[in-house]
């Protein structure tokens, strides 16, 4: 089986805590359902506890994590702010998965 090539397009986000900036980036997925969501990429934001939701061309969507919205707001879409450090943003729905969890960081594992 030959290798597959992956071309570099465009990037998006900046360093900072502000909405569409990153902090120590953990991970990043995309979503690849048939939904209204295709193509959207989620960034997990290590220190500022949060994952953060951009649409395919990079715009910043939203942010969810705890408190990142203010005290007892766990989604935001504008002036989002860093989230509670180990804590957990509750249940949420993923593409094609029942509801899901996201555990507090000190449990979290990487595969």
């Amino acid at each position: 089986m030959a290798a597959q090539a992956h071309v570099f397009k465009s990037s998006f986000g900046s360093a900072g805590h502000g909405d569409g900036q990153f902090n120590g980036n953990a991970g990043v997925a995309v979503d690849n359902s048939a939904g209204s969501s295709k193509g959207d990429v989620y960034v997990a934001d290590a220190a500022n506890h949060r994952i953060e939701k951009f649409g395919p061309s990079g715009n910043f969507l939203l942010a969810f994590g705890a408190n990142v919205g203010g005290a007892g707001v766990n989604t935001c879409s504008s002036s989002c702010v860093a989230g509670t450090s180990f804590s957990s943003p509750g249940a949420f729905e993923t593409p094609r998965s029942s509801p899901s969890t996201v555990p507090p960081a000190a449990e979290a594992t990487s595969t």
